[in-house]
This record gives structure tokens, sequence and C-alpha cells, in this order.
């Protein structure tokens, strides 16, 4: 999702996507909307991720949705405590109220939820984000030592 005045640029730029521009609020309504969106739109899964995440490529992805298969929430942990990645199969679960964005708490509290709400989360591989630079450093740094 982008601004509504960057939809035309994210849209000409990456044809095979469709881009929607982003409610208002925080990260929590914000993803909720995307979700709400996508299964009106005729979604049988949705899978939301981050775009700031070097380690995520198809194969991921496609683990994500595969989960879906087996549980109704899949989730992303990021090494700081996130989530880089959360899908779900049906629509109206809301795992994003009195979450502490940007905090190292975000993935036990939308987990906390979905349990209570008697859902159960999946898992896929724990990966970086790059919230900040020292952590883009940090990666560069893990791809000039793996080369």
């Amino acid at each position: 999702m982008a601004s509504l005045a960057d939809v035309p640029f994210f849209a000409e730029a990456f044809p095979e996507l469709l881009v929607r521009p982003q409610v208002e609020g925080d990260l929590g309504q914000r993803m909720m909307a995307s979700f709400v969106q996508a299964f009106a739109e005729g979604a049988q899964q949705v899978v939301l991720t981050g775009s700031d995440i070097p380690g995520l490529d198809s194969a991921l992805a496609r683990a994500a949705f595969d989960a879906l298969g087996a549980a109704p929430i899949v989730i992303g942990p990021a090494v700081d405590g996130g989530y880089y990645l959360i899908g779900m199969c049906a629509p109206g679960a809301n795992l994003f109220e009195d979450i502490a964005w940007s905090s190292e708490r975000v993935l036990a509290q939308t987990e906390a939820l979905a349990r209570a709400r008697g859902l159960s989360v999946a898992r896929v591989a724990k990966l970086c984000d790059m919230d900040i630079y020292d952590e883009f450093v940090q990666w560069q740094q893990r791809l000039s030592t793996n080369r």
C-alpha cells in the first residue's frame, strides 16, 4: 500500500501488483485495513510483509501461504521481537489492537491476542528487518563475510 499521491508511481513501476493507498492511522489500523480490503476483494489467504526485509524471498513467501493451510494465522518473527510478516486465511481476526508498536513486545502481544481469540499461529523463519541505519550496516557486513 502507498499514500494516495504515490499510487500512480507504484502502479506504473509494478504493473503486476495491485497498488492501493494506505488508510490513516497507526500501523495496526493500516494493516487491519489491508486485510479487510483484500478479503473483501475475494482473497482466500492474505500475507502482509515489511518492505525492509532483505532475507525475504519467494520461497519464504510460499512457506507462509503453505502454513496457512495448517493454521489460521502465520507470523514471521523478526530478531528485534516484532514481526516482518503476518498472514491470515480468514477475515475478522483483529490482532492489531493495544499493541506496543515499534517495541520488542510486538510479537508476544500479537500471539497472545491470537491465543485469546482461540487461533493457532504458525511461524516461518526468523529474520532481521532494517529499522535503523546500524541494522543496514550489519546486514552489509554479513553479506561481505558470506562471499
